[in-house]
């Protein structure tokens, strides 16, 4: 049963990294202008195809004060 539990915790730790990841590339994405008034909105850089529609990634904007 150890082997099985230290497994089960290895993958896991593996499944957790592998989202951690893909969080640190679509965070990579986000650009936002410092040079225009505030909220400044975050825009993608470029789409990323395999989170969702094109479409929908290029329009979306997040306004941020900064």
């Amino acid at each position: 049963e150890g082997r099985e539990e230290a497994q089960r915790l290895v993958n896991l730790v593996g499944e957790g990294q592998r989202l951690l990841g893909n969080a640190l590339v679509a965070l990579s994405e986000l650009r936002c202008n410092l040079g225009g008034p505030p909220p400044r909105p975050l825009h993608l850089a470029r789409p990323l195809p395999h989170y969702g529609p094109p479409m929908l990634l290029q329009q979306a904007a997040i306004p941020i004060q900064v």
